[in-house]
């Protein structure tokens, strides 16, 4: 990726790169694909190539346990992208910035979010809380904690209810980071 990175291939796969970091959720294949045709910036066989290359290289990361398999920006992808960021054009950026936005909104109608908790039974201060993501009616996440004060149950439904797809991408992570 470092070689000779004023190509067009280098750009476009910093664009891969700045459309994972930016949508902040993570995508499907045809998702990203859908978008990156949209707005006419690769052929499909291109970004097949390249999503491809950026997971063989730790840049992205490739989710097939979950159901539908999911890309995401790694770690190494956003250092890269932190250090050659200003390589793309700012027009273009706020061109994909203008239709991200739009994607986002159409994404987030396809999930279906839930966030609640109740007192344990025979307990006075635990309580259980129960998160639940799914993309297309299929469950992505479901996710049962126990906390020890109600402030914090509803703080945590709150949060989860306000924007569950960052803090699932977040889990996504942690967990498929080693340690």
């Amino acid at each position: 990726m470092f070689v000779n990175n004023n190509t067009k291939e280098f750009r476009d796969k910093l664009t891969i790169l700045y459309i994972l970091k930016k949508m902040e959720i993570p995508l499907t294949k045809e998702q990203l694909t859908d978008f990156i045709l949209h707005m006419d910036i690769m052929d499909f066989f291109t970004i097949s190539q390249y999503l491809i290359e950026l997971t063989e290289i730790n840049f992205i990361q490739y989710l097939d346990s979950v159901d539908p398999e999911i890309y995401l920006i790694g770690t190494n992808g956003s250092q890269a992208l932190s250090i050659f960021k200003e390589r793309l054009p700012t027009s273009f950026c706020e061109k994909i910035d203008i239709q991200i936005n739009k994607y986002k909104v159409k994404y987030a109608k396809s999930r279906e979010l839930d966030a609640e908790y109740k007192l344990k039974k025979d307990s006075n201060n635990e309580f259980i809380i129960s998160l639940m993501l799914k993309d297309s009616g299929e469950p992505l996440l479901n996710l049962e904690l126990v906390v020890f004060s109600q402030a914090t149950a509803k703080q945590i439904c709150t949060n989860w209810k306000n924007d569950a797809p960052a803090y699932y991408t977040k889990i996504i992570e942690i967990l498929s980071t080693d340690i």
